[in-house]
């Protein structure tokens, strides 16, 4: 299976040894890429079509990166490669935020990332001056023992380069946290493509503090589910199927799914206005631990995909682009 490989730099936290190689299915690249970035549905609700922009997430890695032919790494496609500089640039820009969401969840240990603008518009802050791209969080299986981080990812259309990976390190260094959750690390990312082609990571952990967001865990957790459930909510095939909700993802063999209790426990916070009122409330908080408590193990991220009938990995696996190098 396709691997990406990581190379980790000034992190003191356990289980930060460089480097690594993780293992990345295209089931896996395409979960993460549904869920990154900044979806209208949370910027701009008048104008949401989030069903179509999960589709447009996961047709940008699908059309953009391949398999080697050994299989062992992930490497550009012909399109990919004669993009003009312009589209090259605005590919880049989004597979540096995809594999940030791969690296930070599958290395980091991080199941959940928001892009920091969306935070911010949902208190209401205007977006000036230089701030990193995501906060991510751990809420774990044990109430009180949540984490984060923050983390600015950058991408690169050939070889590694230093001055991208100094520039979010100083995007990073000033951070606003989600309240009463103190960033334990500080991510900066850059994707690039090494000296044999291969889709490849470094990640960096520089020194910095900043100030604190006015939201909680609660809405941090109402704003990153929003998006795959209302996406859900769009398409024809949404159906509670023995306690989860699910619905098909067009031009692709997969499923995404939640638990009924997360999603009538999204529906009651999202009725609350006030921030601090939803905070207190915690009814998806609430709602995951309660789901944490009867799991074997950790849960993580609650949405999760699955094939469709008669599909498998080798019918995902085939609609990525191969050929003999």
């Amino acid at each position: 299976m396709p691997n990406i490989h990581c190379e980790l730099r000034t992190f003191t936290r356990p289980n930060r040894s460089t480097p690594q190689n993780v293992t990345v299915t295209e089931k896996m690249l395409l979960d993460c890429a549904a869920k990154v970035g900044i979806p209208t549905i949370a910027s701009h609700p008048a104008r949401r079509r989030p069903l179509a922009e999960m589709q447009w997430r996961t047709g940008i890695v699908a059309a953009n990166l391949r398999p080697t032919t050994s299989g062992k790494s992930w490497t550009r496609t012909d399109a990919y490669i004669n993009l003009d500089p312009s589209e090259k640039s605005a590919v880049s820009y989004f597979l540096g935020m995809a594999q940030a969401a791969l690296t930070t969840r599958y290395v980091l240990g991080y199941p959940h990332l928001v892009h920091v603008d969306l935070l911010l518009q949902h208190q209401g802050t205007p977006l000036t001056g230089r701030r990193p791209d995501f906060v991510a969080v751990n809420p774990t299986s044990t109430r009180g023992a949540a984490y984060s981080a923050v983390v600015e990812a950058k991408g690169r259309s050939n070889g590694f380069d230093e001055r991208p990976l100094d520039r979010a390190k100083t995007q990073v260094a000033t951070t606003p946290a989600i309240r009463g959750l103190s960033p334990v690390e500080r991510v900066a990312s850059v994707a690039y493509f090494d000296d044999s082609d291969c889709w490849a990571s470094v990640l960096k952990d520089p020194d910095g503090d900043g100030g604190e967001l006015e939201l909680g865990l609660e809405s941090f957790l109402l704003i990153y589910y929003q998006t795959i459930i209302e996406a859900g909510r769009e398409s024809e095939t949404w159906a509670l199927v023995d306690g989860r909700y699910r619905f098909a993802l067009p031009d692709f063999p997969l499923e995404f799914e939640l638990p009924e209790l997360l999603v009538d426990a999204y529906d009651a916070s999202a009725e609350i206005a006030s921030a601090k009122d939803r905070d207190r409330e915690a009814a998806i908080l609430t709602s995951y631990y309660e789901i944490a408590a009867s799991a074997t193990a950790t849960p993580g991220d609650l949405i999760s995909s699955r094939f469709r009938d008669g599909a498998n990995a080798t019918t995902l696996a085939d609609l990525f682009e191969r050929y003999d190098e």
